[in-house]
């Protein structure tokens, strides 16, 4: 009796470490703030050992965690080129790394005042961020990933450059965060031979709704447009001094709209659910 009391003691022991364990990953895999989540992977590296041998207890387990920084995503050196005038930029200038790739795009009128769409790109040459001059300053900053759209602020008034900073600040921060992976290789022999390696990367599509704290701050008028990686929008939001409404979409496998959910200052005002006869279901609250 004493020595099946002592078993369920283990195991129960053992459910809630698995229990505990488990909620830690989640939040490694579902978190959403990255300098929390950098310095989150770092504290929590040997989770990963020990998930491994809760759950899988075969015998000859070997298990490490790795952290590193993804080299691919390093700018090397570059040189601008452009022509002045009178001592001020004006005209097509670049930034070109060694073998030729763009690294960054700006242009200037004949005083040297910033005009058109200034273009920021990966290593790579692919686009990363966009910022669209008028003749009375910026109304549109716009981020990619993976060469697609992944967020659009617009303005019917000039962004003001200090808003045009902090957004800016808040993409480099994400960038700096994407170049860390954390991956987990295992080995486990038991009779036969079983390797794989898995790979947790910040995923920018899930944290990029964090910019919306950045327009609130700055008491930003005009609008955000964030999307899936399917390139439909997941999210509209709408800011006048500081206030903000959101609507939030779902879709089918289609891409069709099924349902919204709209949102006062993050109180939700309205649910709209989209039938497939084409009617229309709205909840107020």
């Amino acid at each position: 009796m004493q020595t099946m009391q002592t078993m369920q003691t283990m195991q129960t022991m053992q459910t809630m470490q698995t229990m505990q364990t488990m909620q830690k990953m989640q939040k490694i895999i579902e978190c959403r703030k990255y300098k929390r989540c950098r310095r989150f992977f770092m504290k929590n590296v040997f989770l990963v050992f020990l998930i491994s041998v809760l759950f899988v207890p075969e015998k000859n387990l070997f298990s490490q965690a790795v952290l590193y920084q993804d080299t691919t995503m390093f700018y090397k050196e570059f040189r601008s080129a452009g022509n002045y005038s009178n001592g001020v930029k004006t005209g097509k200038w670049v930034d070109l790394s060694p073998n030729g790739t763009i690294y960054a795009e700006s242009w200037y009128d004949s005083t040297g005042r910033p005009v058109g769409t200034w273009r920021f790109n990966n290593p790579d040459g692919s686009p990363r961020r966009l910022t669209e001059y008028s003749d009375t300053g910026i109304l549109k900053w716009t981020l990619y990933r993976n060469k697609m759209k992944l967020a659009e602020v617009s303005a019917k008034e000039p962004i003001p450059e200090e808003t045009v900073l902090h957004l800016n600040s808040f993409e480099n921060n994400m960038f700096d965060d994407e170049k860390t992976v954390l991956t987990s290789q295992h080995v486990v022999n038991n009779g036969a031979v079983y390797q794989g390696t898995t790979t947790y990367r910040m995923d920018p599509f899930l944290a990029v709704v964090e910019i919306a704290t950045v327009l609130i701050s700055a008491k930003f008028n005009g609008d955000l447009l964030i999307y899936n990686d399917d390139k439909t929008v997941r999210r509209k939001y709408s800011y006048l001094h500081g206030s903000e409404y959101r609507i939030s979409f779902f879709y089918n496998g289609r891409k069709e709209i099924t349902k919204q959910d709209e949102y006062r200052d993050n109180k939700i005002v309205k649910t709209v659910t989209f039938k497939k006869n084409g009617e229309q279901k709205v909840k107020v609250y």
